[in-house]
């Protein structure tokens, strides 16, 4: 679980953004390989106070984006 140091706005959905970076360990001899990683996931969070679903969505609105 996380937790954000401000709260997420009620009246609208919020988009995050979750990158997760990791170096596997290799082996400690000659020509061996060591593995970096990078995966980054899109995170939507919608407020249990908004009207309709989002499965019930049929068109996609204009995003405006905070700045």
């Amino acid at each position: 679980m996380f937790k954000f140091n401000t709260s997420l706005p009620d009246d609208r959905e919020s988009m995050l953004w979750l990158n997760v970076n990791s170096i596997l360990p290799g082996l400690e001899r000659q020509n061996s390989v060591r593995l970096a990683s990078r995966t980054r996931l899109k995170i939507f969070a919608r407020s249990a106070g908004l009207a309709g679903q989002p499965e019930n969505v049929e068109t996609v609105q204009e995003a405006v984006l905070d700045q």
